[in-house]
């Protein structure tokens, strides 16, 4: 009950910081694996917003992170995410569940994170996280 609680504040707080939009064009299926400092980030939630800035607009799209480090992307209970350029932002919901992640992560403009979604394909989008 409390891990769903904190993935639903953190994809809303990420939603919001984002200035996500409901338009729903056409989705493309996105799975990966988030790892940080080489070990598997096991439980969490990353959260791909369309980068206005690139062209991309559209609802942002979100994927649970479970015990192996492995996500498969969401958008609107649909799988998948509108194609284009993403910024990205990852969430370890506790220390307990796998390494600390620095909060930057947290935040789209401070993340670093992009990631592109190319239209009529499976995207395997995998984040090998570093340092603070």
């Amino acid at each position: 009950m409390v891990r769903r609680a904190r993935i639903g504040w953190t994809l809303a707080v990420a939603a919001a910081a984002a200035g996500c939009t409901a338009q729903p064009p056409a989705l493309a299926p996105v799975t990966g694996r988030v790892t940080f400092a080489g070990a598997p980030i096991t439980c969490g939630i990353n959260v791909f917003s369309p980068d206005a800035d690139s062209g991309c607009r559209g609802a942002c799209a979100s994927g649970e992170i479970g015990p192996d480090g492995r996500y498969t992307l969401v958008t609107d209970n649909q799988p998948g995410a509108v194609p284009g350029w993403h910024r990205v932002t990852v969430a370890a919901l506790s220390a307990g569940y796998g390494p600390r992640l620095p909060e930057r992560f947290r935040e789209p403009a401070r993340s670093r994170l992009r990631a592109e979604v190319r239209a009529g394909q499976s995207n395997q989008i995998d984040f090998k996280l570093e340092g603070p």
